[in-house]
C-alpha cells in the first residue's frame, strides 16, 4: 500500500513540474519564429523607400535638357519613361473675337517637381517635345549655379557673365550660348526672383 502511495505522488509531482515547462519553450519558440521575419521585412521597405526618396533629385543643364529630356528630341514616351505617369495634360490656344477659343498645342504637367513639357500638335503621341519649362517645386540646379527662386540680380550676373544676351522684355530675358543662332532659354522673373526657365 505505501509503494502504491509513493507511485502515485510521485506521478503528480512529476507531471506538475514538466508540464509547464513544455507549454513555456512552445510559445518561445513561437515568439521566435512570428516576430522575426516581420521585424526584417519591415526594415527592408522601409530601407528601399527612404534610399528611394532621396535620390530622387531634378537635373537642369541649360540651353540643352532637363532631367535627361531633350526639347526637339524627346517624345512623350520617352519622358514618360523618365518622369512617370504626368498630374495632367491641358490645352493651350488663344481667345477669338467671338469668344471661343482655338486651341494649338497641349501641355503636360508634372506640377509636383515642376516641370511642363509643352508639344506643338494637340495630339501628345505625334512629334518631340516643343519646350520644357521649369518653375516652382523643380528642385535642380545648374552647374552655373541656376535655380528656380534665386533672386534675379544673382541670376542675370551669371547669365551675362557666362551667355549671350539676345534680348529682354520687362521681367522676360532670352539668352543663348552664344551669338550663334541655336537653342535658346528664357529666363522670367517675378517679385525679383526666378520663377521660370523655358528651354526651346
Amino acid at each position: 500500500m505505501k509503494k502504491v502511495f509513493i507511485i502515485i505522488i510521485c506521478f503528480l509531482l512529476t507531471s506538475c513540474f514538466t508540464e509547464p515547462k513544455k507549454e513555456n519553450t512552445v510559445e518561445e519558440e513561437i515568439q521566435v519564429y512570428e516576430e522575426k521575419p516581420e521585424e526584417k521585412i519591415d526594415s527592408v521597405i522601409n530601407n528601399s523607400t527612404e534610399s528611394a526618396e532621396t535620390s530622387t533629385k531634378n537635373s537642369l543643364v541649360l540651353f540643352d535638357n532637363v532631367n535627361g529630356i531633350y526639347p526637339g528630341k524627346s517624345s512623350f514616351n520617352d519622358a514618360k519613361y523618365i518622369l512617370g505617369t504626368p498630374d495632367y495634360i491641358d490645352l493651350v490656344g488663344e481667345k477669338n473675337l467671338d469668344g471661343t477659343y482655338s486651341y494649338t498645342n497641349k501641355i503636360v504637367v508634372y506640377k509636383r517637381i515642376g516641370i511642363t513639357l509643352v508639344f506643338p500638335s494637340l495630339n501628345v503621341n505625334v512629334g518631340t517635345i516643343d519646350a520644357i519649362n521649369v518653375t516652382d517645386g523643380f528642385d535642380g540646379i545648374s552647374k552655373e549655379g541656376i535655380y528656380i527662386g534665386i533672386k534675379k540680380d544673382e541670376c542675370l550676373k551669371i547669365l551675362n557673365e557666362k551667355f549671350y544676351l539676345i534680348r529682354e522684355l520687362d521681367d522676360n530675358y532670352f539668352f543663348a550660348k552664344d551669338e550663334s543662332i541655336g537653342s535658346e532659354s528664357q529666363f522670367i522673373f517675378k517679385n525679383d526672383k526666378l520663377e521660370t526657365i523655358r528651354t526651346d
